[in-house]
Formats: structure tokens, C-alpha cells, sequence
């Protein structure tokens, strides 16, 4: 009967513990950092009745009640708050508490060490007071490990003569192999400086797709003033290139450019004995290749050779006096391949020079067709492929007149291309800009033929918005994709004068040189 009355009475006891622990957590649901408390009970040793048998095969053992076994405490991460009422505020991540404490709380007599007034707390609404120490809301000092990095008010990343990486790791060596008498309140000055860190590595990332970022070509082919760089343009591809609607230029492998010449020379004197031979002679001499459909007026009177050097015979044999006026036609045929072949603008353009009597030049965004001589002059185009000539605003198959100093030229041509600008600093802080251009030279048009992009990388000061006047030489690099995979032709490396001579090293693939896409999006990363 009695044992009866105090088991009835510890389960009471326990359970009125149970109740305080809980009502305790609910009267803190409000308090910042509070980790609520877990109530666990345990029964009290029983013991075993004389009257049975030990070896009985039924139970004998008699409680005795229950008690309170442990209080827990819950480490469950709770919500975090905004920390926007204080820029001191913190908050524990996983395991662990803010120590916090009086002023002294943690002495060192001889081998002794005190610690009195220190407390443990997950509460991480902290504030500053007035002479710069890190406190609680109840005024406790928050203790914790000075890595000095914070030195007569400036904050250094870094070590001496170590990287940010390296420092880093130095970091969190110390931070973890602390020990605990070491803590003290930390204390932040009123004034703090960032020390500029150096930037002496880039690395991009960009997305460079060839169909589009279309500009007319003296936007894309800039030299480091800004002007159009012709002869960078004229190593560009035609298959980079686009028109003024920027469609693509449809000239494909295997296609061919024919021009045909149509040469008219007039000579409007009496020839003294010789002067007819020496005339025509320089006359066909200015003909390049094989003449066709050759004709000749002496007086108005119109006669057809079949070969150039025919009229060179008939008036070396005849007397000819009064005016001559003789035409000429040449055939130029030009292929993306093979003999007379060409890729480039600039090939295109040493063909015309080298093997016509025209003169072929850059007019703005435009190939232009010079006639420099005396004579008239006719030019009629042709190609296997009719939408080249068409798209860039030449006509097919007519004779165009070229008169002197008024050259034909094509329709303005586009190409694509990209910028980027990344901004470095230097030893005071100051900040200048990497800035790269990308140009198109080589598209693939799903041949085996690697895209190229050119590149040009300069350093600036960043109040030279209009980016006029470098501070370091410009660098010149190719990037090449090869089965996906961007590389670089060299290495970059800038060096600049901003009140004191900088180096930084620029690598355009050197995040991610694998990615890219089939519809010739590459990224270089």
C-alpha cells in the first residue's frame, strides 16, 4: 500500500518537472538565440520480491516509480532573423555558441588560469559601444580570437608576402588551433580601411556566338585608338563576314568569283614612225591574262582580231595615221580554292591588285573597285553563286562603267564581334579596366575548319570612358576552338604605368575552355 502511494507520488513530481521545463520553453518563444529544453524521465531501480523464485519462469521485479533522467537541450537550428537592425548582428550556423563575458573575465596568474563571468550564449544580436568593443544587449563583452589583421585602423586580407588563398589557410589554422585562454573582447576602431588588394590574375568568362552582336565592320576591327583597323579587317574571312541587312555572306568552299574586264584605249593623234608600237605595246602590257574579243577603230572604222597580239600586228604592218581607239576584254576567275584561290578579304583584295589593271582598296565599310588609268573601263561580276554578288549589292552579269576616280564599290559589310571590361586595381586602390575586344576572323560554317576570334587586350585608366589612351601596350592574341575546346595562341600579359609600373596577367580561357554549343555559341570561361 505504501509503495503504491510514493510510485503515484514521483510520477506527480516528475511529470510537474516535465510541465516547468515546457512552460519555460513557451515563455521564451521570443527570445533571440534561446535553444528550448527536452524533458527525459527514467523509472527507478526495482527490486525483486523474496517470496518468488528467482528462477521463476514468470516476472517477480516491482517498481519503484519514476524521476527526471536529463533537461536536453534542443541544438535544432531555429529561423534567422533579419540582421538589418544591427550590422553587428551574427548568427551560429550548426554547432557552437558566442562566448561572452565581463571585461576579464578570463585571467592568467603563472600556470593558473580564472575564469569568472563567462557565459555561452547562441543570441547573436550584438552592437558596439563606445570605445569599440563587440557587446551583448546585456553589456557582456563577446570574446574571440584577434588574427591581426586590423592594424592603426587598416584591414589587410592578406599576409606578408602570402596570397589571399594562402592567407585564408593560415586563417582557419589558427581560428582551429586556438586555445581558449587566448579569447579576448574584441574590439573593432572607429575608422576601418579595406587595404586594397592587387589585382595581378583574370580570368573571363563570355559567350561568343558568331551569329550574332552584328556591327557594320569599323565597330568590330578597332585598333587600340578606337579607329578601324583595315589591316586587321582585311585578315578576316569572308565567311565572318555579313551584309548591311546583316545576313550572312552566302560565299561557300568551292564557289567562284568571275570579273571580267572591258578595257577601251584611245589615242587621238597622228602616229610619227614607231610611236603606234610603242603605244600599243605599254597599251596591252597594262592587260593582265588573256584577252578576249579584242576589237579595233582606226578613223571609225571598227575591225575584230581573235588575239590581242593581232592588233599588235596589224599596225605595226599598216600605216595608220588619224585616231585609234582599241578594246580589250580579260576573264579573272577566283575560287575559295586551288590556284587563284582566296579565303581572306586581303587575299581577295592581292588577287585584283596583282592580276587586274584595277586598283581594289578599303572605302569605309566597303570594297571598292578603283579605275586609276586614263582609259574607259567596264567591270562585269560573275559567280557559281549569284547570292554572294547579289548580297553584297553587286550586279550580276552587266557591264558597269568605272569611270576614273569614281570607284564601284559594294554595299557596307558587317561582321560580328564583342567587348568586355574588367576592372583591376592597383596598390592605392585605384581602379583601371582590362578592357577586350573580339572580332570574328574565321567561322565554321560546319566545316572542319576551327572558328578563330581575333582579340585585342589593353589596360585603361577608368576616367577614359571613351577608351582613348591606354596605359599599357595593346596585346594581340588569336583564340581558336578545336572540337569544342577553346585555347589561346600566347599568353597575356599587361603591364601598365598608373603613377607606379603594374603587371596583370589576362587569360581569356582559363575558367572553362570546354564549353560549347552546336549552334556555334562558344563560351570562353
Amino acid at each position: 500500500m505504501i509503495t503504491t502511494f510514493y510510485n503515484g507520488i514521483s510520477g506527480v513530481k516528475s511529470h510537474q518537472f516535465g510541465l516547468d521545463s515546457w512552460s519555460n520553453n513557451v515563455a521564451n518563444v521570443n527570445t533571440y538565440g534561446y535553444k528550448s529544453s527536452v524533458p527525459r524521465f527514467e523509472t527507478i531501480f526495482e527490486r525483486q520480491m523474496d517470496t518468488i523464485s528467482f528462477n521463476a519462469p514468470t516476472a517477480s521485479d516491482i517498481g519503484h516509480g519514476v524521476t527526471v533522467a536529463s533537461n536536453d537541450i534542443d541544438m535544432t537550428a531555429g529561423s534567422y532573423v533579419d540582421a538589418n537592425d544591427s550590422e553587428y548582428n551574427m548568427a551560429v550556423q550548426g554547432d557552437g555558441w558566442f562566448v561572452v563575458g565581463t571585461k576579464s573575465a578570463i585571467t592568467t596568474e603563472g600556470q593558473n588560469n580564472s575564469y569568472n563571468g563567462i557565459y555561452f550564449t547562441r543570441d547573436g544580436s550584438f552592437a558596439r559601444d563606445e570605445s569599440g568593443y563587440i557587446v551583448t544587449s546585456g553589456g557582456e563583452y563577446l570574446y574571440g580570437v584577434d588574427l591581426g589583421k586590423v592594424s592603426n585602423g587598416e584591414y589587410k586580407t592578406s599576409y606578408n608576402n602570402l596570397t589571399i588563398e594562402e592567407s585564408e589557410k593560415k586563417d582557419i589554422e589558427t581560428l582551429t588551433s586556438t586555445d581558449f585562454n587566448t579569447l579576448k573582447p574584441l574590439q573593432i576602431p572607429d575608422n576601418v580601411y579595406y587595404k586594397p588588394n592587387i589585382t595581378t590574375e583574370v580570368k573571363t568568362s563570355i559567350n561568343l556566338n558568331s551569329t550574332a552582336n552584328i556591327n557594320m565592320i569599323d565597330k568590330i576591327y578597332k585598333d587600340v585608338n578606337g579607329d578601324f583597323d583595315v589591316e586587321k579587317f582585311k585578315k578576316t574571312d569572308f565567311n565572318a563576314l555579313y551584309n548591311i541587312d546583316k545576313q550572312k555572306l552566302p560565299l561557300q568552299e568551292g564557289d567562284t568569283v568571275n570579273i571580267k574586264l572591258q578595257t577601251t584605249y584611245i589615242h587621238d593623234e597622228d602616229y610619227a614612225e614607231g610611236d603606234a608600237i610603242t603605244y600599243i605595246d605599254e597599251a596591252i602590257q597594262k592587260l593582265a591574262g588573256d584577252a578576249i574579243n579584242p576589237s579595233i577603230k582606226v578613223n571609225g572604222s571598227e575591225q575584230t582580231f581573235s588575239t590581242a597580239e593581232d592588233i599588235y600586228d596589224y599596225l605595226t604592218t599598216n600605216d595608220i595615221t588619224g585616231d585609234i581607239e582599241f578594246t580589250l576584254e580579260n576573264e579573272y576567275i577566283y575560287s575559295i580554292s586551288g590556284e587563284k584561290g582566296f579565303k581572306s578579304v586581303g587575299e581577295f583584295m592581292n588577287l585584283i591588285n596583282s592580276t587586274t589593271a584595277l586598283s581594289c582598296e578599303i572605302d569605309e565599310c566597303r570594297i571598292a573597285f578603283k579605275n586609276s588609268s586614263d582609259d574607259t573601263m567596264k567591270i562585269q561580276f560573275g559567280s557559281s553563286n549569284y547570292s554572294f554578288l547579289e548580297s553584297l549589292g553587286l550586279k550580276d552579269f552587266e557591264y558597269i562603267n568605272i569611270p576614273k576616280e569614281e570607284p564601284l564599290v559594294t554595299s557596307k559589310i558587317a561582321s560580328s564581334g564583342y567587348s568586355t571590361y574588367v576592372e583591376i586595381f592597383d596598390e592605392n586602390g585605384g581602379k583601371n579596366v582590362v578592357k577586350t575586344d573580339y572580332s570574328l576572323r574565321q567561322n565554321t560554317n560546319n566545316t572542319d575548319k576551327p572558328e578563330m576570334w581575333d582579340l585585342v587586350t589593353s589596360v585603361y585608366s577608368k576616367d577614359d570612358t571613351e577608351y582613348k589612351t591606354p596605359l599599357s601596350d595593346s596585346i594581340k592574341s588569336v583564340v581558336t576552338f578545336n572540337d569544342g575546346k577553346a585555347s589561346i595562341d600566347k599568353p597575356i600579359e599587361l603591364t601598365y604605368i598608373n603613377n607606379n609600373t603594374q603587371k596583370v596577367s589576362f587569360d581569356p580561357v582559363g575558367v572553362n575552355s570546354n564549353s560549347f554549343t552546336s549552334n556555334n555559341k562558344y563560351e570562353i570561361s
